[in-house]
């Protein structure tokens, strides 16, 4: 089972930064985009599907993850 950290430095550092993840409508690029949400990166969502891409979203901002479909 993962433990999760999250520091002060880790918290504001990636206030800015934006990450387009391919694949991420499930997954390995699922989790990513999760696991870099979670620490205030903007996360772009590549997927071939729209639909799945869209519903990835969706999962991501049920989370409170700001993420936007390619």
């Amino acid at each position: 089972m993962a433990t999760e950290t999250t520091s002060s430095y880790t918290a504001n550092a990636f206030k800015k930064a934006i990450a387009l993840i391919t694949g991420a409508n499930k997954g390995i690029g699922f989790e990513t985009a999760r696991q870099l949400g979670k620490q205030g990166i903007f996360v772009l969502i590549g997927a071939r599907d729209k639909i799945r891409g869209e519903e990835a979203v969706k999962k991501l901002k049920d989370e409170k993850i700001n993420a936007k479909f390619l």
